[in-house]
């Protein structure tokens, strides 16, 4: 059920999703018709001048991405 990916749990607690963020994706390129990644670079990380942050790391970088788990 969708609810439960944004409604609390009765605990309190939420298990961690992309849920969101896959669904504005999609929504992103349905509407700009163009793909996720570029509108991102184009509207997000050029402008703020990101130039260390990339939508797919490239393997040269790998030893820079600090663990998330």
């Amino acid at each position: 059920c969708l609810k439960s990916i944004f409604l609390p749990q009765k605990n309190n607690t939420r298990t961690y999703n992309d849920f969101s963020a896959i669904i504005a994706g999609k929504l992103v390129e349905k509407i700009t018709t163009i793909s996720f990644k570029k509108y991102v670079f184009d509207h997000i990380i050029l402008p703020c001048k990101m130039y260390d942050t990339y939508t797919i790391v490239p393997h040269k970088f790998y030893d820079r991405i600090s663990c998330t788990d």
